[in-house]
């Protein structure tokens, strides 16, 4: 691709608390996970720096929201590498102006993109991560020409704008009749306004997590839900189910923009056959209407795999979105020499850019 001839008007990044940030986000549809706060958060936990890639053209913006990771190699000639990531959920990319396919859009784009990576190679980063936003509009021609899209598999959504009877025709006749019985049986659903009942939800949601194999970092401290609410403020609601007297199950949702997501639930082990998540979701979805909202995105299964959890979340809807990554080597010889460097301790081929990625980072196989 020969060089845009657009030039930009500015080009950066910005930290948090950069007010250029959340004015954009004031300005442009976004989803929770956009917000400085939340990318801070994640920071903490991610042990990465909050960051977003800002540019500006006319009245053209982007915002990248990242994570700056080191990592410490086992060994490393070089001793320190510096990647960029994504904090967890789908916070990249956001971009203000809807028509991404106009031919100033993608002017704007490919500069903008050109000069992320320049300044990330800049600063020493060898590789970036990031994972797309699976309801808003992505150039994926164009994100892969600066690195590789890798398609995951399908989240599920429900669109809002339906009626409550549509919805609920659209709802698979085995879920129907859970949630009439669960109805019928008068089991309490409603939102914990002052989250009395977050030790409840924690341990509903370590159950639930021990229950289906997860990865160790789908499970996450105390710390962590006490500051989400605090970063999130409104935009974030517990949601319990009640069967006699005792929390069956219990959900986190966020509302931004429109989008009300499915963040984080649990069932405990106790009532799991009893399926009180059906109910809740029927219930969240509704209320999720009322109040306006646009959609209700439920995301897809255990590591975007179509499985028992992606079958659960599909008997609501039979709406789906595309779940991508953009995979970027910033230098290329860098990561070249880390992969071999792994290859060689670990005594396995590395993987592709469509695997585990980076490369290097994957666990060893072989003590050291």
């Amino acid at each position: 691709m020969g060089a845009p001839k657009v030039i930009l008007d500015d080009y950066c990044f910005l930290t948090p608390d950069d007010a250029r940030w959340q004015q954009f986000l004031n300005e442009s549809p976004h989803d929770f996970y956009h917000f400085p706060k939340y990318i801070t958060l994640c920071g903490n936990h991610q042990c990465g720096k909050p960051l977003a890639f800002f540019s500006v053209l006319g009245n053209q913006k982007l915002l990248m929201p990242l994570l700056l990771q080191e990592f410490h190699p086992p060994n490393s000639s070089t001793g320190m590498i510096l990647d960029a990531t994504c904090a967890y959920g789908y916070p990249c990319p956001l971009f203000n102006n809807s028509d991404i396919d106009s031919f100033a859009a993608k002017e704007f784009l490919t500069r903008s993109f050109a000069s992320m990576l320049r300044l990330l190679n800049d600063i020493g980063v060898v590789s970036a991560f990031f994972r797309l936003h699976p309801l808003f509009k992505a150039p994926l021609d164009l994100l892969q020409t600066y690195g590789t899209i890798i398609p995951h598999g399908q989240t599920v959504y429900i669109d809002l704008s339906n009626s409550s009877d549509e919805m609920w025709q659209q709802t698979r006749s085995g879920h129907r009749n859970e949630i009439n019985r669960l109805k019928r049986k008068g089991h309490k659903v409603e939102f914990d306004s002052d989250w009395s009942q977050l030790d409840e939800f924690i341990k509903a949601y370590s159950e639930n997590m021990r229950r289906i194999g997860a990865d160790d970092n789908y499970f996450f401290p105390k710390t962590y839900f006490e500051e989400l609410r605090r970063a999130l403020g409104s935009r974030i609601h517990l949601c319990t189910v009640s069967i006699d007297n005792q929390i069956a199950c219990a959900g986190i949702f966020t509302e931004s923009c429109g989008i009300v997501q499915y963040h984080l639930s649990g069932t405990k082990d106790a009532f799991y056959k009893q399926y009180p998540t059906k109910l809740m979701l029927d219930f969240v979805r509704n209320w999720a209407k009322e109040r306006g909202n646009k959609f209700f995105h439920l995301g897809g299964g255990l590591g975007a795999q179509e499985d028992s959890l992606f079958y659960f979340k599909s008997g609501f809807s039979g709406l789906r979105s595309t779940f991508y990554t953009w995979r970027i080597i910033v230098n290329e010889l860098a990561y070249q020499k880390e992969v071999a460097s792994w290859e060689e301790m670990s005594k396995c081929v590395a993987d592709s850019y469509a695997g585990y990625f980076p490369a290097y980072r994957k666990k060893l196989l072989v003590k050291i």
